[in-house]
């Protein structure tokens, strides 16, 4: 890894870790469900292109990741994985993923108000591959600030 990358990751991390910070479990929440409803607008709208696919599946699929991250807050074990296994099938169309990111989103909500009535609190750590320990907070951020970033490419 070259140090350009260092610094990127390092700027990464603390702008996430940032976001999260003073956030509640409510407002998580409710930023994932407008951030979702502009996500889904943003799927509905794109074409169904091989890219579009394939960015679809992206977002789905780092979501998923995500969410495998924040369930070890409530007891799952921990899986050194990448988030290529957490993709849908590469053989649904637009359609298909769009209505597959707004049932994810919904489970990232769900697993948010599971977290927050476990009593686990946004400052337990769970590693992310590329920027070391993640706050539960800053995976919320995380997910909501890579959904936004990528769809807008669909």
């Amino acid at each position: 890894m070259s140090v350009f990358d260092n610094l990127i990751g390092s700027l990464v991390y603390w702008m996430t870790e940032r976001n999260a910070r003073n956030k509640s479990y409510a407002d998580s929440q409710r930023a994932l469900e407008k951030t979702g409803q502009t996500v889904y607008g943003r799927f509905t709208a794109s074409s169904d292109t091989p890219g579009h696919r394939e960015k679809g599946r992206h977002i789905v699929g780092i979501e998923r990741w995500s969410q495998s991250r924040l369930r070890v807050a409530l007891g799952d074990p921990f899986k050194q994985d990448e988030y290529d296994g957490y993709q849908p099938s590469d053989e649904l169309d637009i359609e298909e993923l769009t209505q597959s990111f707004a049932e994810t989103r919904a489970e990232t909500v769900r697993l948010a108000k599971a977290l927050e009535a476990a009593d686990v609190p946004l400052s337990k750590t769970i590693n992310h591959n590329q920027m070391g320990d993640f706050t539960v907070g800053a995976w919320f951020s995380y997910i909501i600030a890579h959904a936004g970033r990528e769809s807008r490419l669909l």
